[in-house]
């Protein structure tokens, strides 16, 4: 292996990767790939190497290696490694089960919560622990198989571009997700060592951020990288004047790292959240009814209105419709309105739907006038579309005569590079 790293050293990581005597040459093009073609070979020529011939693929669209299947579309659990899974008998010892969680643990990349599932079954791999076959057990074991055999396709990363971390940390265990341009790289998690639950709530958020940091810094390191937290403090981190010895050891490796944590409330799924209300209009104005049953001093009470609600919802998720992506910087259109339930704005380029938008309003919102409302759903709308409107002509529709005033008072230089010349009603 040594050898065989030496000689190609130049092109590793660029368009070859090596283990052990097996060597993989990958490319974006059919051209590029004939080149590099004759590079290795030219390379195992000039060194008296032989490669045989029964033993070599070429021009794959797909490759099996080292129990994956890499493709275009991403990484997958290559299926003949994973065969054996679907009638795995019941493990009867300690021994069988960690023979199990072995196979299970190789494939955690691409299992959510994979610590959580596999939680009852590291228990019985414990020295003081009882062998005791549970109901816990066998759901974990048939989930973990179910996981196993129909897990997704992960991206593969494209250089050096941003990449977005979310995480979540309980007082048992933590996960973690990697995500690039809406997509999901891999999956972490761990449950929590035995000084760690006894850490607050503050230390084991900064646990799950160095433990993504730790294992993901061949992605991370050098890039920039947003870190989605719901403790509300955490993003203050740099600021805070007081921190124990823990903290400013993390804070130091923090500091090798391009990183910003911004918050986001409350527990839920943020990666579905985001995802769901991109390809649903109304979102806000159509789930309200179910919003109001999570709020703290509301009685739950089943209506005929949340029932309505929760079928539209599962209705519009089962239907959602193709969103275009962007291309380029010209044409983007944003239309908004504002009513007494909420906001809404729709996002197009050149005629097609790149994305909806809503929220409810907030209680002080709730008597703002007309002009307030509207003035308030484009600067929202700016905001939340900032990544795809920063620097770039966009042309924002709203339907109240007085808006159109709005560029005489400079909003769109507040901004700081949102510019949005044509308000039309």
């Amino acid at each position: 292996m040594d050898l065989i790293n030496s000689i190609f050293r130049p092109y590793l990581d660029l368009f070859v990767i090596v283990f052990i005597d097996d060597i993989l040459v990958y490319s974006r093009s059919k051209d590029k790939h004939a080149n590099h073609l004759r590079a290795v070979l030219q390379v195992l020529r000039d060194r008296e190497l032989y490669a045989k011939f029964s033993k070599c693929e070429f021009w794959l669209d797909y490759v099996s290696f080292l129990g994956h299947i890499v493709l275009d579309a991403g990484i997958a659990v290559d299926t003949q490694k994973i065969e054996g899974v679907k009638t795995w008998p019941r493990p009867m010892t300690p021994t069988e089960v960690r023979s199990f969680l072995g196979l299970a643990g190789y494939y955690r990349r691409f299992i959510e919560g994979f610590s959580s599932l596999s939680t009852p079954l590291t228990k019985l791999t414990q020295k003081a622990a009882k062998f005791q076959w549970t109901e816990a057990c066998e759901h974990s074991f048939q989930e973990l198989k179910d996981r196993l055999t129909s897990a997704p396709v992960l991206a593969l990363p494209e250089g050096s571009e941003s990449f977005v971390v979310y995480y979540d940390a309980s007082g048992v265990r933590l996960g973690c997700v990697l995500i690039q341009h809406g997509k999901v790289i891999t999956y972490a998690s761990r449950q929590l060592r035995k000084h760690e639950k006894n850490y607050s709530t503050h230390d084991l958020d900064l646990v799950a951020v160095m433990h993504a940091l730790k294992i993901w810094r061949h992605y991370l390191y050098g890039v920039h990288i947003d870190i989605f937290t719901d403790h509300k403090s955490l993003p203050y981190i740099f600021r805070q004047k007081e921190l124990n010895q823990r903290q400013r050891q993390w804070l130091e490796l923090l500091k090798d790292y391009d990183v910003d944590i911004l918050y986001h409330p409350g527990k839920a799924n943020v990666v579905a959240n985001a995802l769901n209300r991109r390809s649903m209009e109304g979102f806000s104005s159509i789930s309200s009814p179910l919003t109001k049953l999570t709020q703290k001093t509301v009685k739950f009470q089943w209506s005929e209105g949340c029932e309505k609600s929760f079928q539209e919802l599962k209705k519009r998720l089962t239907n959602a419709p193709v969103l275009t992506l962007p291309e380029g910087t010209q044409g983007f259109v944003v239309y908004c309105d504002a009513f007494r339930l909420g906001l809404g704005f729709v996002l197009m380029q050149n005629g097609k739907v790149i994305a909806y938008a809503s929220r409810q309003l907030k209680v002080h919102e709730k008597n703002y006038p007309t002009h307030d409302l509207e003035l308030g759903v484009v600067v929202f709308a700016l905001k939340i579309w900032r990544h795809y409107l920063y620097g770039i002509h966009v042309d924002v529709l709203t339907d109240v005569f007085n808006m159109c005033l709005v560029r005489k008072r400079k909003i769109s230089d507040r901004e700081g590079g949102l510019s949005y010349s044509k308000i039309m009603t």
